[in-house]
């Protein structure tokens, strides 16, 4: 092997620099933590929310299709296009 050439290996799908793996591996786990976190964090928020709009009187599946139409409010504000998708009310349905 040339001395200006590198060994590459591959870690979780991206090539790494031999001497640069076991940090690139800490920073994977430390990644997974932190979204494990997260999730955790939201789905305590979002369970904590559905009690409070089933005391409303709300239904789940109310509940759950008030979550949808804002995901997809959300990503068409974002700027992801318009939802083509048939909507609960709508007169195409």
């Amino acid at each position: 092997m040339n001395k200006n050439q590198v060994k590459l290996v591959w870690v979780a799908g991206i090539q790494v620099p031999e001497n640069k793996v076991e940090g690139r591996i800490k920073a994977l786990q430390q990644a997974q933590e932190r979204k494990a976190l997260h999730n955790a964090i939201e789905n305590k928020r979002m369970q904590e929310e559905a009690e409070e709009m089933l005391k409303q009187g709300y239904t789940m599946p109310e509940i759950n299709c008030l979550r949808h139409a804002n995901r997809i409010s959300r990503l068409e504000n974002a700027g992801f296009g318009t939802s083509t998708r048939c909507r609960i009310g709508s007169p195409k349905c």
